[in-house]
């Protein structure tokens, strides 16, 4: 989660940055679609450990 406030905050290339730049000129569709996908790979990154969590440690 830091690492999304830092992209959105100090950026010039990115999600974050693309977020920023499309809330500054109003453009409220790309806001959400970028906050979508980070959203998305949030899930997909955290699914990806829980699996990876699960083969490495046998009782989990």
């Amino acid at each position: 989660m830091c690492v999304v406030a830092a992209e959105l905050v100090s950026s010039n290339t990115g999600l974050g940055y693309m977020i920023m730049n499309a809330r500054q000129f109003g453009q409220t569709d790309v806001v959400i679609v970028g906050m979508l996908v980070i959203g998305l790979i949030g899930k997909v990154m955290d699914s990806l450990l829980k699996v990876v969590e699960r083969r490495i440690i046998k009782w989990a």
